[in-house]
């Protein structure tokens, strides 16, 4: 009797243990919090461009993940009218999947460019109506990059691969 209730026991234990570890797991494991940046440069783009202007994208996913802040910096830049993020790997020309900035900084900029906040409603092209999830799910496997337009090169002027920041 004592064998069959410690061995009960011991069973339910080990049931339990096992839920807990697959909960936390997923917690731990989740994309919630997670760091992105993007070093910006004329070498990146693609056709290579010859230029000075250079520049940096910092994003962090919200602790829920239904928001990804972003911060687009650049230095030595002229005439820019856009900034995106593209889906395609390093070295491949890829659709837009989320505007950064539209306007226009006339002249030599240095400084922030974009600043804000991407939610799923965001996501365009190849990700409309899909969930934040794909989105950092394509940026954690290095399928994404950011990249600045000017009116001198329309096609982008600087541009860097979105690379997730391990702490």
């Amino acid at each position: 009797m004592k064998k069959g209730l410690y061995l009960g026991i011991s069973v339910g234990l080990l049931v339990v243990a096992g839920a807990l570890a697959a909960l936390f797991s997923g917690v731990f494991s989740s994309s919630s919090g997670a760091s992105f940046t993007a070093t910006l440069k004329g070498a990146e783009e693609v056709p290579p461009v010859n230029t000075l202007a250079q520049g940096d994208a910092v994003f962090t996913l919200s602790a829920d993940g239904a928001t990804l802040t972003y911060k687009v910096t650049v230095s030595n830049i002229n005439d820019a009218f856009a900034s995106h993020i593209h889906l395609a790997a390093a070295g491949v020309n890829g659709p837009v999947v989320v505007g950064l900035f539209a306007g226009v900084k006339a002249g030599r900029f240095d400084g922030i460019l974009a600043e804000g906040t991407v939610t799923a409603a965001n996501l365009q092209g190849l990700l409309a109506g899909m969930t934040m999830d794909r989105l950092v799910a394509e940026m954690k496997a290095g399928n994404t990059y950011v990249n600045v337009h000017t009116t001198a090169n329309r096609g982008g002027e600087i541009r860097g691969q979105i690379r997730q920041v391990v702490p």
